[in-house]
């Protein structure tokens, strides 16, 4: 972050130094003493990204699959709503709204959310269809 040390506003820097940290938790290539440290340093910066005006599907995307590999469950549940508003037609924001959901044992919140996506302007494919028609039974 040389570029992040001049210019801490800098969000191209940010949505960089995203994409590495989220790779360090994703694919846990850290040991665990260290972990703990990257974690924390994502969620500062994801925070910062997320509370811009319009943040993109990616750190949407990015943050909520991150709370749930880190035990983050109630905090993936707002940012995938938050998703959902802000991204409404993103077919992986409603995979990632199920997912939480699944995740969370949350049947109430999977059936709301199922029987809303009639109402929404997002355009299902086949990568969600199959999951929505298996979680309908």
């Amino acid at each position: 972050g040389r570029r992040l040390e001049d210019d801490p506003d800098d969000l191209d820097a940010l949505g960089a130094l995203e994409q590495e940290l989220y790779q360090v938790i994703k694919e846990g290539v850290v040991d665990e003493n260290s972990l703990p440290r990257y974690v924390e340093r994502y969620w500062e910066v994801s925070d910062r990204l997320l509370e811009e005006g319009r943040p993109s599907a990616t750190h949407f995307h990015h943050r909520i699959a991150a709370d749930l590999k880190t035990r983050s469950g109630e905090h993936a549940r707002s940012v995938a709503r938050r998703y959902l508003e802000i991204h409404p037609d993103d077919e992986d924001a409603v995979l990632d709204a199920i997912r939480v959901c699944v995740q969370q044992n949350d049947r109430a919140g999977l059936d709301a959310l199922l029987d809303r996506l009639g109402d929404m302007p997002v355009v299902l494919t086949s990568k969600s269809l199959r999951y929505i028609r298996f979680l309908r039974r």
